[in-house]
């Protein structure tokens, strides 16, 4: 039965809940804007501080539930749900979108009885982007993946002897990746040469953009390019 995952436990399956309708808001851009006097219109400030990156906030998850269990289980039902799941910040997995998970504070917005039917409404208020399940470095999970949208990732224990020139797909939600390497190297990104050190290295200068990212690294041994996608 289609549904949906809150943290470890499915909507159906441990509850017996019928998914009847789910909404998931787009999250509102952050906008800015001041008047000058002595010009036409306005001026957008809305990118002006984050290097022409459009930030967001929140978005609302809305799911109403059909329950199945006998009317007599009703208040049993209610308070497993509110126990498990009222006021905690948790993931929420779609079946219908098994890739990506959303990361919010999830509520009890409604119950409501009629005759042997039993109806409850869930909201989460949730982050602006639904995160990949799969980091970068995980192995692939052919059953979750989306053919139309999915990304194939390819960065774990890349051999570099010399020069190695990595293309890195990123998704909408910009991103620092860890960068671990076997043995001291240099990486090139956007022009720039920045020096790797044995181990993990998160260099703040090197932020994955929405499509192919290019990166070349100098060196001998082994890369990994880590980092969870991140999109809308």
């Amino acid at each position: 039965m289609i549904g949906v995952k809150f943290g470890t436990k499915h909507s159906f399956s441990d509850f017996g809940l019928i998914l009847k309708s789910k909404t998931v808001s787009f999250p509102k851009p952050k906008t800015e804007s001041v008047t000058i006097p002595s010009a036409d219109g306005q001026l957008d400030l809305s990118t002006a501080l984050t290097d022409g990156d459009v930030k967001y906030d929140n978005r609302t998850l809305t799911f109403k539930f059909s329950v199945i269990n006998p009317t007599k289980n009703w208040e049993t039902v209610k308070s497993a749900l509110a126990n498990y799941l009222h006021g905690q910040k948790m993931n929420v997995i779609l079946d219908v979108d098994k890739g990506f998970y959303y990361t919010g504070r999830c509520t009890l917005d409604s119950w409501s009885e009629s005759k042997k039917l039993g109806t409850l409404t869930v909201k989460v208020d949730a982050e602006p982007y639904k995160y990949s399940v799969l980091e970068s470095t995980d192995d692939w999970l052919w059953d979750i993946f989306n053919f139309e949208s999915g990304v194939i990732y390819d960065l774990s224990s890349i051999t570099v002897s010399g020069t190695k020139v990595v293309t890195v797909p990123s998704m909408r939600m910009k991103v620092v990746p860890t960068i671990t390497v076997s043995a001291n190297m240099d990486v090139m990104f956007n022009g720039v040469e920045y020096g790797l050190t044995a181990g993990a290295n998160r260099n703040l200068n090197i932020i994955l953009s929405e499509g192919d990212n290019e990166m070349t690294f100098i060196g001998t041994g082994t890369v990994s390019i880590k980092f969870r996608g991140g999109s809308l």
